[in-house]
């Protein structure tokens, strides 16, 4: 190895191949509860009117919250369910309600998000949220642009120029029907970073190499060495690691 930096690098890859689909899925993760809570508040300020304005809705009061659920990635996952009375009585909100048998991390949903991570095309994910929940298209779409479309956009678009990575891991990782290809970097100190994502797979050049120009093109450095690790398929292993130096 080069450095005692490039030799940690190395075996945490080694050792956490597996954590780039963790880190992916910790961040749609992130964004879907941004977004529920965003449904949650369009819900309010309809049947309350907007927090400490004058309009009071449809004479609906807020009365704090309780503590609820959704379902995400087929477990349930705690949220705060605000609470609204109407004349003195608890009114459900219609949001919960749907959210309740709705799985807002199936692999559906997550492989909708990833396509349009890739290609910036969020409408079948919008189609799949909102027939899957019954609530009205707009008002998830306004909800995914307000809390999550800035994250998810994120994962494509942040400046790489501060950071130093030692390491980079490409990987096709699959979404329900859909294959990702995923960036991983790797910094000096250990920290993992989503560096981009394309539809697609390992195996198409021309996507791979859109993604290594999109990272120049957001201030990765070009000049240094990396220690590169591509997830391959083979006869002998069906997850061999090949390393290689650029």
């Amino acid at each position: 190895m080069k450095s005692t930096e490039h030799q940690q690098s190395f075996q945490i890859i080694k050792d956490k191949t597996s954590e780039i689909r963790e880190v992916i899925e910790g961040r749609m993760r992130s964004a879907v509860l941004d977004m529920v809570y965003e449904f949650f508040e369009g819900e309010l300020n309809e049947l309350c009117g907007p927090r400490y304005g004058r309009d009071r809705g449809q004479n609906c009061v807020r009365a704090g919250s309780d503590q609820g659920s959704i379902l995400a990635r087929g477990q349930r996952v705690q949220v705060r369910k605000p609470r609204v009375k109407h004349e003195g009585h608890d009114i459900e909100l219609k949001t919960y309600s749907a959210l309740q048998n709705y799985d807002m991390l199936c692999d559906r949903v997550l492989g909708h998000m990833m396509s349009g991570v890739s290609s910036r095309n969020y409408e079948p994910l919008l189609d799949e949220v909102a027939g899957g929940t019954g609530l009205k298209k707009s008002s998830v779409s306004k909800a995914f642009k307000k809390a999550s479309q800035g994250v998810l956009d994120e994962l494509n678009n942040r400046d790489l120029s501060k950071y130093n990575f030692s390491a980079i891991m490409i990987d096709g990782v699959g979404f329900g029907k859909r294959t990702v290809v995923a960036a991983l970097g790797i910094t000096n100190k250990g920290k993992k970073i989503i560096l981009g994502l394309r539809e697609g797979d390992t195996e198409n050049w021309e996507l791979c190499r859109d993604l290594f120009e999109n990272l120049i093109g957001r201030g990765q450095n070009s000049d240094k060495a990396y220690l590169f690790v591509k997830r391959a398929t083979s006869i002998f292993s069906p997850t061999l690691e090949e390393t290689s130096w650029v």
